[in-house]
């Protein structure tokens, strides 16, 4: 595959493969090849391109090209999409703290336990989590959860706060390595700091998160984590749900940084607003963001595997 007018910024690495053996690239001032050596014959089932916004300011584009073999079956063996749940905090790391005293930490099991017990019922999707019970796991082992699972989609559960006790209402965030404003960047940090809770001191391990170059196959999860913040955004608004004003953000979460999944982290509401806390520690509600997500998700899949 040759492009022209580019430059290649990818680290890719060629895994296990039932098509190609090798993989090698070469650059020139005004292209990039990319050479994928096969080991049978192959053909191109369906090839587009497209303009993908990745960040407030810059610009990149993708293209995908998806192959058959003779028999006419893809490189895909999955029957279901994988999705894996993420319940935020959890043993020692509480998260944010509500009026009445309520723990986020329980918030976000209760609400993971309700979201996967709901998909499960759909019978469309293989459903797992990060934690079932009240224990502490490091971040970065969220996403080794994930990524050992082979999620297509990771949804990380958080409830949020704030010292304006009127404000309310669900957000979404997607990676970005420039964040979508300082109240973005701050929470990042936040979050990224619970990893010290359990002696895991992330500046020392990976650096300052934000300053991270995300490389090629992160840029096309990011488009696909964007797509499906979309898509929930606009069921959320739908059904009625309190959201967010500038609902869908941009942040350097450690848990959104796989490079071979969706991922988004949801703030499903303030616990420090009285109405909302009220509103998150019902029943009725938590069922109602449930199938809110559930809908997102099988749109999100629908629109991927058109």
């Amino acid at each position: 595959m040759d492009f022209n007018d580019s430059k290649n910024y990818s680290n890719f690495k060629l895994g296990k493969s039932k098509f190609f053996t090798s993989f090698r690239s070469s650059e020139s001032k005004l292209s990039s090849r990319f050479v994928f050596d096969a080991k049978k014959k192959i053909r191109i089932f369906h090839t587009v391109s497209e303009q993908i916004q990745l960040s407030m300011s810059d610009k990149y584009y993708r293209t995908v090209i998806k192959i058959i073999n003779e028999s006419g079956k893809s490189e895909a063996t999955k029957t279901k999409p994988v999705i894996v749940i993420d319940a935020g905090h959890g043993g020692k790391d509480p998260g944010a703290i509500g009026g009445t005293r309520v723990e986020e930490k329980d918030i976000t099991l209760a609400y993971a336990l309700d979201l996967k017990k709901y998909l499960d019922s759909q019978k469309k999707y293989k459903v797992y989590l990060t934690r079932s019970s009240d224990k502490f796991i490091p971040l970065a082992k969220r996403v080794g959860i994930a990524r050992k699972k082979d999620a297509d989609l990771f949804i990380s559960l958080h409830a949020n706060a704030s010292k304006k006790k009127d404000t309310e209402g669900f957000s979404i965030y997607t990676l970005s390595n420039k964040s979508s404003d300082k109240e973005a960047e701050k929470l990042a940090q936040k979050e990224n700091k619970a990893d010290i809770i359990g002696g895991i001191n992330l500046k020392s391990a990976s650096g300052d998160i934000l300053d991270i170059l995300i490389d090629l196959a992160q840029r096309h999860t990011m488009n696909s984590s964007s797509i499906f913040a979309q898509e929930l955004i606009k069921v959320m608004k739908s059904r009625g749900v309190h959201i967010l004003q500038n609902t869908h953000r941009f942040a350097g979460f450690k848990v959104l940084t796989a490079p071979d999944m969706a991922s988004v982290l949801i703030e499903i509401g303030y616990l420090t607003n009285k109405a909302e806390e009220r509103r998150m520690k019902s029943n009725v509600y938590k069922r109602k963001i449930s199938k809110a997500i559930a809908r997102g998700v099988e749109l999100y899949f629908k629109k991927s595997y058109e």
